[in-house]
């Protein structure tokens, strides 16, 4: 197992730190969003339509407060079609099998919210049954794992959670060598890895780290391109470009036909723990 300053160099940490910017919307609405349409796909998708809807409704995404009131009354005549083809734009489902549209799911996920006397996002916070409140939003399809309410809790101003979605657990299982790991497991390995980071960098909080991990993970193509470059060691299989490329949407490397038997066995190392 390796610590995660091993992983990631203290010069991306510290430039990550240096362009940190305000966490998260103003808007308990925006956060809803943002959450249920970043489950399964690329996160670029998700900005598309979070700022569709920012725009339709005219606010800032930034600054804004627009409550769940405003939305429920904004919305109330529009079908979950229209929302998807009219507002949000996007047709994506919560799961290619059974599932409902996204855009179905923001307004249960609302509704719910609503219904446990929450508007705004302190509102989600203060909440004094914060286990009822999840529990009800999981039973929507497509929210069993827990991992979208996580991330609207986060975004609504909680420092102590992490979204324990592929990016984190291709993290923590590949590249930290962790294995492959259960919901428990991982919990327990990132709050290590975070006492771990916060000794040199008292500033991190659980949220923190893992927007760390996930600006990493996003950043991958280059940072391997850039330690290649310094020749400071990479796996065999990275050591040639035409031998494998990074899926974006499996979150993994892959290789290419053109990988030799040297490669592929380098590459069965690096995954060893997966395959």
């Amino acid at each position: 197992m390796k610590k995660i300053t091993q992983v990631i160099s203290h010069e991306f940490i510290e430039e990550f730190l240096s362009s940190l910017k305000h966490y998260g919307p103003k808007s308990l609405v925006i956060g809803v969003i943002d959450s249920v349409f970043s489950i399964g796909v690329k996160y670029e998708s998700t900005i598309n339509v979070v700022e569709r809807f920012a725009k339709f409704v005219g606010i800032n995404i930034e600054n804004d407060e627009y409550t769940l009131e405003d939305f429920l009354e904004t919305f109330e005549d529009y079908s979950y079609e229209q929302l998807a083809e009219e507002v949000f734009v996007n047709r994506q489902r919560t799961s290619s099998r059974n599932g409902i549209l996204k855009a179905e799911a923001v307004v249960h996920y609302i509704n719910i919210l609503h219904g446990n006397g929450i508007n705004t996002a302190d509102d989600l916070l203060k909440h004094e049954n914060i286990n009822q409140v999840r529990n009800e939003i999981m039973i929507i399809p497509g929210q069993k794992s827990g991992v979208s309410f996580a991330y609207v809790m986060m975004l609504s101003g909680d420092t102590s959670l992490f979204k324990p979605d592929r990016h984190i657990y291709t993290f923590f299982e590949s590249f930290l060598g962790y294995g492959n790991l259960n919901k428990e497991n991982l919990n327990h390995k990132f709050k290590e890895q975070y006492e771990i980071i916060k000794v040199e960098y008292p500033v991190f909080t659980i949220r923190l780290l893992d927007n760390l991990i996930w600006t990493f993970m996003k950043n991958i193509n280059k940072i391997v391109s850039k330690v290649k470059v310094n020749n400071s060691g990479v796996p065999y299989f990275m050591t040639n470009a035409s031998w494998y490329y990074f899926d974006e949407e499996k979150y993994m490397f892959v290789l290419t036909e053109t990988a030799t038997t040297e490669a592929k066995e380098s590459y069965e190392r690096f995954y060893k723990f997966k395959t």
